[in-house]
């Protein structure tokens, strides 16, 4: 159909490698995986899915001192409050006064080379 794709490669090698498969439709919807692999067996893979409801991923990895929490004080795919509507604050700006300068009173004076 038009405006689908599918595309994919994957570089393994003895030492490691990367890879990565995607597919997309007409409408933007997306879905692939992406990942690395180290030589000593280390793994990551990030599955990941954007359509209308947004960006979402799902990461899988054995790295050593990985585990399932939060980083860095984020929160991640947790629920939310739903917070009432700010109150509407007229907007008001100060506009400095126009000055207009008659350029025709001012005298320009020209010099010639050197300066």
């Amino acid at each position: 159909s038009i405006g689908n794709y599918n595309f994919g490669y994957d570089d393994g090698h003895a030492y490691g490698g990367s890879f990565r498969k995607e597919s997309g439709d007409a409408l933007g919807n997306k879905i692939g995986s992406y990942g690395l692999r180290d030589a000593d067996g280390r793994i990551r893979i990030v599955n990941y899915i954007a359509d209308a409801d947004g960006f979402r991923v799902d990461i899988k990895t054995n790295e050593p001192g990985v585990e399932p929490t939060d980083p860095a004080s984020t929160t991640i795919n947790k629920d939310f409050t739903i917070l009432a509507d700010a109150p509407v604050v007229a907007v008001t700006y100060a506009v400095p006064p126009l000055v207009q300068h008659d350029l025709r009173k001012q005298a320009f004076i020209v010099r010639g080379y050197p300066f």
